[in-house]
């Protein structure tokens, strides 16, 4: 089946690192801003980590950058292969970061 989401990446505002990853069917800006009031209202859903590094920003927010769109392929393949590459390329030097 035909993915019709987006692969999308935080990035941290002081360096334009990907910090996570993640996928939406949504825009990746309504998303976002999804993320931003769950970690104001410490709704964790899974992503207490992600949530903390939010709240740590203060009153700056994460850049959003769509990754891929429209993949062939599933969603969640297309999310786990570019967690993997994210792993290898950006967060390689994090031991015992939560990426």
């Amino acid at each position: 089946m035909a993915n019709t989401g987006v692969i999308y990446g935080l990035c941290d505002p002081s360096t334009g690192e990907i910090r996570y990853v993640g996928k939406t069917v949504q825009q990746p800006t309504a998303r976002l801003r999804a993320h931003l009031t769950n970690a104001r209202n410490d709704r964790r859903h899974g992503q207490r980590h992600l949530h903390d590094w939010i709240r740590s920003l203060g009153e700056t927010t994460p850049s959003v950058v769509v990754l891929e769109k429209d993949a062939p392929g599933s969603l969640d393949e297309a999310e786990r292969a570019w967690i993997a590459t994210c792993r290898l390329t950006f967060w390689a030097h994090r031991v015992g970061s939560w990426y």
